[in-house]
């Protein structure tokens, strides 16, 4: 697991907003927002957005009240 200094991803304050809200919707969990990529879709490729727990190789985005998880291979994209 890595922490970025740098962000990956810019996330809107609504966008944020909501994450917050949903993230606090399960209170007893470690969850945080999953962003990634995978092969399918007209392009080769779709997203993925998801809440989970974080992965052992996952780069770690600290928001305000919540984690951005993404996968290595993901942040290529």
């Amino acid at each position: 697991m890595s922490e970025s200094s740098q962000s990956i991803v810019k996330i809107s304050e609504v966008a944020m907003r909501e994450v917050k809200r949903l993230v606090a919707e399960h209170p007893d969990t470690n969850i945080g927002l999953r962003l990634g990529v995978k092969g399918g879709g007209c392009s080769g490729l779709s997203y993925v957005i998801d809440f989970d727990a974080k992965g052992e190789k996952d780069l770690i985005q600290a928001e305000d009240g919540f984690e951005v998880f993404i996968d290595p291979k993901s942040s290529l994209y």
